[in-house]
């Protein structure tokens, strides 16, 4: 995004240069994942694996059962599609990032160690999917 600078000369700044916006972007968007983090800059394993589930949403995957599923995200929930219906509870990052942690051999094991969570059968699936790993 280029956006022109609507004034005669400010410091090193010509009416014919321009400002880069793209910098700006990537200083605030780091400073909401330090913030988001606790303070804490450095990227996680999980941010890795999330942003992996981010990039394949809409993409067919299967239950340990073999049963076809997409999802889509919303903020930092993920709502699973079956048979072109969106199940409408919402299973939230958090939810993932303990699945992930707890590296559960099945869905029955998450669900197991972990009650609170919903869905557990499709957070397993996509956690354990190639191209989730």
């Amino acid at each position: 995004m280029m956006q022109r600078l609507n004034t005669r000369s400010v410091g090193e700044f010509s009416q014919n240069q321009y400002f880069r916006a793209e910098p700006f972007i990537q200083v605030l968007t780091k400073l909401a994942r330090v913030l988001s983090n606790g303070g804490d800059d450095r990227v996680t394993e999980f941010d890795k694996v999330w942003n992996r589930v981010v990039a394949h949403e809409g993409q067919t995957f299967n239950t340990i059962t073999g049963l076809p599923f997409q999802y889509r995200i919303s903020g930092n929930s993920v709502f699973i599609v079956r048979k072109n219906k969106r199940i409408e509870v919402g299973l939230h990052k958090n939810s993932f990032a303990k699945a992930y942690e707890l590296r559960a051999d099945g869905p029955g094991e998450l669900a197991y160690n972990l009650p609170s969570i919903f869905g557990p059968s499709y957070i397993w699936a996509i956690l354990q999917d190639s191209r989730i790993k």
